[in-house]
């Protein structure tokens, strides 16, 4: 048992050299065979391309032939006669001469030299013919002669293509010969050098397996390089092999050193009778392992026995192996690790942050409870992929998302984003995700990992002061300018007062009271501004879109008669959730501001739509005019939207009312746009959220 097969040395060495002899001989015949076949094919195109060039001699005589006769007819036929004949000269010099480079000379013979000697004068006569066109003594027996010349050319040429043809088969021929007693030749050699070296070989190796395979079937039941307990039995539980585990084991747990041929019973793993029926199994041909637990002297170890049944060649069972491993440590490291994951579930629970892997190779995407629960989605229905988590992605972070993305994966930079996502509800939440790219050696990504936090209050509670600290800025110019500019002015005039001066006196009274006029619209306008910052939903109700229109326009009926005003309406959402007032005022303000900047010479014409766009889950209002329009870039398209902002000072107004509109539009949890083309018009554009109607 304890003799390990060697293989013989030299006799591989005798293996590796018939190899490469026999693989030599393969590669010299298939190079040879291919030469023969490449020589072959050469040979063909040769002849083919010689037998062609004839064919072409016999075209351009017939061509040169037709041309004569028509010459009297045509004149202007010299010049292609003259480069046709001079093409059929040289061609024929070119076969007669049996340039090396296009003909083979040893297949001439002087038969060719007497056919060539009979087909020349009929080739210069034929170019003579030409050069001699307009010589009037040479016309009439021209004419006379061009058929029998042209007559005896073609037969010379066929008869050259008919030689060159003959040789040429012979030629090919005698290669498919050649080629085909080596191919004959090649297999006979393949074959003898199987029969010979290659069989012999492979009876060889057949017998070393096979004694391979037996020492082996031996040997494999004793392993001694493991702390596992290993041991055999046959049918009749008589022991047949065990390893020195087993021995050190049975004598300090049961005090019994073990023997082969003995009944393993009487070890009892745990009882007599269980043991049989667990031997029992694996001699019925089952395989299976079992968990078990030990109490050495007050100590609790855990173990997990493997049973395994042997099988002869023919199928049948003649006894079985067991293995027993202490998996006591295992055990214990993976309860320390559960708890880890618990705790950590804990923590991502209390921090709102989950984590994700991505296998890029296998396309991969694993998260985990936490960032489902974040997500709101069931691990049991949403498959986890990139394209799925691209999906919940708001659409106005879509594409700074995927810039992130692809950038971090493509130019190794980090992925560091906040962005939001919507919700099945079509709630919105904010994510912060950070992650990193891990490489292979050649520079490619093969994984990515990181962690997504809820961070929504937190981006909702910054927003909330950036919106704060921004309207803080505007109260902040408002009264640094429009209150304290009437302030100081009022404080100047009162200076002008003066006892017996009642005219100027009078003058600065009715000055004051301008200024005191307008710092109480002034203080009014904010007042109403800051009304509009925060609504309860229990203010909202559903408002008839066409019954508001209806209302402005009542409202705005003279102005609208004095303009000629055209109002065109496209109502398809009827009726928007929101607050009556604040939607008749935005109406209000913009056919207002429509019809207060209409231009000169102009019918005004404004369209009011309101549309559903189900993709984002919002509900859009637009109100288009045709009026002045104007040039807009990003400073100024805030700027119009912001207390005060005009950017004509032609009309008259304060410019509140775009500003009240965004504020009541925002109150509502919406958006305004606006696209606008100087002297063509602008288009005001409101999102709502959509409600649906319970």
């Amino acid at each position: 048992m304890n003799t390990v097969f060697q293989p013989n040395t030299p006799f591989l060495k005798n293996i590796r050299k018939v190899i490469l002899f026999c693989a030599s001989i393969i590669i010299v015949g298939i190079s040879v065979e291919f030469f023969l076949i490449e020589s072959m094919l050469a040979k063909r195109e040769k002849d083919a391309h010689i037998i062609n060039i004839i064919g072409h001699q016999r075209t351009l005589s017939q061509k040169i032939a037709k041309n004569l006769y028509a010459y009297h007819h045509n004149v202007s036929l010299k010049r292609e006669l003259l480069n046709d004949a001079e093409l059929l000269k040289r061609t024929h010099i070119v076969l007669q001469e049996r340039d090396d480079n296009i003909i083979d000379k040893d297949i001439f013979d002087s038969k060719i030299d007497t056919l060539f000697g009979k087909i020349n004068p009929y080739q210069e006569k034929l170019y003579h013919a030409v050069l001699n066109l307009d010589r009037t003594s040479f016309i009439e027996q021209r004419n006379e002669s061009i058929e029998k010349w042209e007559q005896v050319f073609l037969i010379g040429m066929d008869e050259l293509a008919n030689i060159y043809q003959d040789q040429s088969e012979k030629a090919i021929f005698r290669l498919q010969l050649t080629v085909f007693i080596f191919s004959l030749f090649f297999i006979m050699l393949i074959l003898s050098m199987y029969i010979f070296l290659i069989n012999p070989i492979i009876s060889s190796m057949r017998k070393l397996a096979f004694e391979q395979k037996a020492q082996g079937h031996n040997m494999a039941s004793v392993l001694e390089n493991t702390e596992d307990l290993l041991w055999s039995i046959d049918k009749e539980y008589k022991l047949l092999t065990y390893n020195s585990a087993f021995k050190e084991c049975q004598e300090k747990e049961k005090g019994i050193k073990p023997e082969l041929n003995q009944n393993v019973l009487h070890y009892s793993l745990d009882s007599f009778e269980s043991d049989k029926i667990l031997y029992d199994r694996a001699l019925s041909g089952e395989t299976f392992r079992i968990d078990s637990e030990l109490n050495d002297k007050g100590t609790l170890t855990y173990h997990v026995l493997s049973f395994n049944p042997i099988r002869e060649e023919d199928g049948s069972i003649s006894g079985c192996n067991v293995s027993r491993r202490n998996e006591t440590e295992r055990l214990k490291t993976l309860n320390e690790v559960k708890r880890s994951r618990e705790i950590l579930k804990e923590a991502q629970s209390i921090a709102q942050l989950g984590n994700w892997n991505w296998d890029i190779v296998k396309d991969k995407l694993e998260w985990s409870d936490e960032l489902y629960r974040i997500l709101e989605q069931d691990p049991e229905v949403f498959e986890a992929s990139v394209g799925n988590f691209i999906q919940l992605v708001h659409p106005d972070d879509k594409e700074k998302f995927e810039k992130n993305f692809y950038d971090c994966l493509a130019n190794n930079k980090s992925y560091d984003i906040v962005h939001r996502i919507i919700l099945q509800n079509e709630s919105i939440k904010y994510l912060h995700e950070r992650g990193i790219v891990y490489r292979n050696k050649e520079g490619k990504p093969v994984r990515m990992s990181g962690t997504s936090q809820d961070v929504t209050v937190l981006e909702n509670a910054k927003n909330e002061i950036l919106r704060q600290y921004q309207e803080l800025q505007n109260f902040v110019y408002i009264i640094s300018h429009n209150i304290r500019s009437p302030i100081s002015t009022i404080q100047s005039l009162v200076e002008l007062f003066e006892e017996g001066e009642e005219e100027t006196n009078k003058l600065a009274i009715e000055l004051i009271g301008q200024k005191v006029d307008i710092l109480d619209n002034t203080i009014k306008d904010l007042n109403k501004a800051l009304s509009f910052q925060k609504v309860s939903i229990s203010s909202y109700e559903w408002v008839n879109v066409k019954e508001v229109i209806e209302n402005v326009q009542e409202l705005l009926v003279k102005d609208i008669e004095q303009n000629a005003v055209e109002i065109e309406t496209d109502i398809t959402v009827e009726k928007i959730f929101g607050i009556k007032s604040y939607l008749n005022n935005i109406f209000f303000n913009l056919l207002l501001n429509a019809i207060n900047y209409k231009r000169d010479n102009v019918l005004p014409k404004i369209t009011v739509a309101t549309r559903s766009n189900s993709e984002v889950g919002r509900v859009e209002i637009i109100v288009k005019d045709n009026g002045l329009g104007m040039e807009l870039n990003e400073i100024s398209k805030k700027k119009i939207f912001g207390m005060y902002g005009r950017l004509s000072t032609d009309k008259s107004g304060k410019g509140l009312g775009l500003f009240l509109v965004k504020t009541q539009v925002e109150a509502m949890k919406g958006k305004i746009d606006v696209i606008s083309e100087l002297g063509v018009g602008s288009t005001f554009t409101i999102s709502l959220k959509s409600f649906s109607k319970k």
